[in-house]
């Protein structure tokens, strides 16, 4: 099983380390790629940065779709190049934010995102409501790449967004930036909530979306 990871910025190390943590998280026979556009924003800030990011992904992509059998969007948002690809392609697309939402809604929990920039804030604050989902948005105000180069003092950081809503237990804890991805065990410590890493259960749901297709498949041919 082969799944491709698109980070949809620029930034190549941040691509390798989302991989890195990708293939943490599964089994040796599944194989994680990683793509990254060279031409768009460095960070992912706003609509139209992602309206460039997915032009030139779309652009530099190729055939890459054609040799893997499932897809990660690795953006923390309702990025549109996850609808794009949907309705080009039939293997199983999945955003990290879309995975990390369903994990929490799963654990009977209400998401507490911290994301990066305050400018998500408005953005995902209105999904969780087009969504019916009650939850909270805080924001670290630094962008992906920010995050990246900080990541040692990433979970100190995310602890002072949440530390006022610690005494409900009603909250799943989800890390709202592909820069934050393999740190949950640093936020675990300060927290007693689940803490959901988005690229991890993106790529679990969509190694369980792959299998469910290919039984399909099997079944009705």
């Amino acid at each position: 099983m082969k799944i491709l990871v698109i980070n949809p910025n620029t930034n190549k190390a941040l691509t390798e380390e989302i991989v890195n943590q990708a293939t943490k998280s599964v089994s040796k026979d599944t194989i994680i790629e990683g793509f990254s556009p060279i031409q768009g924003p460095l960070s992912i800030t706003c609509e139209k940065d992602e309206k460039y990011s997915e032009k030139y992904c779309l652009e530099e992509l190729g055939n890459c779709l054609e040799k893997v059998d499932g897809i990660v969007i690795a953006c923390y948002s309702d990025h549109s190049l996850i609808k794009t690809l949907r309705s080009k392609i039939n293997t199983p697309v999945v955003g990290i934010m879309e995975a990390s939402l369903t994990f929490a809604d799963q654990l009977g929990k209400s998401p507490l995102i911290v994301t990066s920039g305050n400018s998500w804030i408005p953005t995902l604050s209105n999904y969780l409501n087009l969504t019916n989902r009650r939850g909270i948005v805080r924001a670290i105000d630094l962008e992906a790449d920010e995050l990246f180069s900080l990541r040692d003092s990433l979970a100190e950081k995310i602890y002072i967004q949440v530390q006022d809503f610690l005494s409900s237990n009603n909250y799943a804890l989800c890390l709202g930036c592909s820069a934050m991805t393999g740190i949950e065990k640093l936020v675990q410590k300060n927290v007693s909530w689940p803490v959901v890493d988005g690229v991890k259960a993106a790529v679990m749901m969509t190694k369980n979306l792959i299998k469910v297709s290919n039984r399909y498949y099997e079944d009705y041919h």
